[in-house]
Parts: C-alpha cells; structure tokens; sequence
C-alpha cells in the first residue's frame, strides 16, 4: 500500500512519541520485556515505511475546503 506524505508524516510523528515514553520507560527502570516490545514497534513502523513502495510514485493529500 503506497501512503501519502502526510500518513508517512503522521507515522514518524507516533513513532517520535514512542520513543519518547520509551525514553521514560528506560529512566525509570520499567520492565525490560515492556520496553522492547514497545521499541520492537517502533521498527515495525519503521519497516513499514521503508518497504511502502509503488512504482516510486509520490502521493501528497490535497485536503479541499
């Protein structure tokens, strides 16, 4: 499925606040296995976007008023 640049915008955007409560996850010594899973998926979405691909076209959302 080829996405917009604005859903692969959004995607980076949640996967930023994934590793920030990562992050805090980390600092306060939380379960390991809870923060691997968490990290595990920030590469699924990662992977996601690298192998959105189509004919190396570009979509851009034109949101209309």
């Amino acid at each position: 499925m080829l996405h917009s640049i604005e859903e692969v915008g959004q995607k980076i955007e949640a996967m930023k606040d994934k590793l920030l409560f990562l992050r805090l996850m980390v600092e306060r010594n939380e379960d390991e296995k809870h923060c691997k899973h968490v990290l595990e998926q920030i590469q699924s979405m990662a992977l996601e976007i690298a192998n959105d691909k189509n004919n190396d076209k570009i979509l851009v959302s034109v949101k209309r008023k």
